[in-house]
């Protein structure tokens, strides 16, 4: 989240809670705004209250999310007291008579604050997601695509899982994986990818296009490629991009695989441009609801 966002979160849950506690120690400004087919104005103005205060507070970064969305919910659960306040011209805080077109104008301002409460709705931290608004992009190489870089240098175990994923396109890639012992059992590696990365209902990912045929094609042209040209394979997790995605770079001696998670924009490789030629390339991604492998 960026330093003004972060600013304005306050901001906004500040006013709500200062808004809130105002219907407890002034509740006879509110009264004028209520409906009259609504019951029990003072207790509503009460309650009202008590959301907005509970509401401002639980925004800031506890429950930011979640609060977000109950704000908007409150928002449009008085809306129809504005809209009486304008249909009337209610006189409020004691003032002789109604504002006239102001009260018009707190309509759509009522539209405004829904649309900063929401912009907050979009810093929901998905499960198992670190928050990367401040976060540095990270390169790493777990234990996995040590092992993947270690068996493609095998010309036979390359192609023979390059012969499965080819022609097994039904079987699960981690089934594929523990087959050609790419995958390990043990220390849970092959349950937590089942679990956080491939589960596309519950796992880490769910708020993405499923990763499984993502992976799968690139792991098939990157397959075809280190067959095709005897070069070997090095693999790099890039935890830091704003979606799923795989890149895939020849050079003169290796292939490189980056994959790449949410959420900062991708890293650039220091030299890369003058290595690698740009029809030496390729991005495995979703792109027009399918799996495409773009050139260049």
């Amino acid at each position: 989240m960026s330093q003004a966002k972060r600013v304005l979160l306050w901001v906004m849950g500040i006013f709500y809670v200062v808004a809130g506690a105002n219907h407890f120690l002034n509740p006879d400004f509110y009264m004028p705004m209520m409906p009259p087919y609504l019951p029990a104005h003072r207790e509503l103005v009460f309650l009202s209250g008590l959301a907005e205060v509970v509401l401002g507070a639980a925004v800031l970064p506890i429950g930011q999310p979640l609060a977000a969305w109950g704000i908007i919910l409150l928002l449009l659960a008085v809306y129809p007291a504005n809209i009486h306040i304008a249909l009337h011209n209610v006189p409020l805080g004691g003032a002789p008579h109604g504002a006239g077109v102001w009260n018009w104008v707190r309509l759509p301002f009522q539209i405004v604050l829904i649309a900063w409460a929401w912009w907050y709705t979009r810093d929901a931290e998905r499960r198992g997601q670190p928050s990367t608004g401040d976060t540095p992009p990270s390169v790493s190489k777990p234990a996995i695509l040590r092992r993947m870089d270690r068996l493609a240098r095998d010309p036979k175990v390359m192609e023979a899982a390059l012969h499965d994923l080819q022609t097994q396109p039904d079987k699960p890639l981690l089934d594929l994986g523990l087959l050609h012992q790419y995958v390990e059992t043990a220390g849970g590696e092959a349950e937590h990818l089942r679990k956080d990365w491939f589960d596309h209902e519950h796992g880490w990912w769910q708020h993405l296009p499923a990763i499984e045929p993502i992976a799968r094609a690139a792991l098939i042209k990157a397959g075809e490629l280190a067959v095709e040209r005897r070069l070997p394979v090095d693999c790099y997790w890039i935890q830091g991009h704003d979606t799923f995605e795989v890149a895939i770079c020849v050079s003169d001696v290796q292939i490189t695989l980056l994959f790449m998670s949410p959420n900062i924009p991708p890293i650039v490789i220091p030299g890369a441009a003058k290595r690698v030629a740009r029809d030496n390339l390729w991005t495995v991604k979703i792109q027009g609801g399918a799996v495409q492998i773009l050139q260049g």
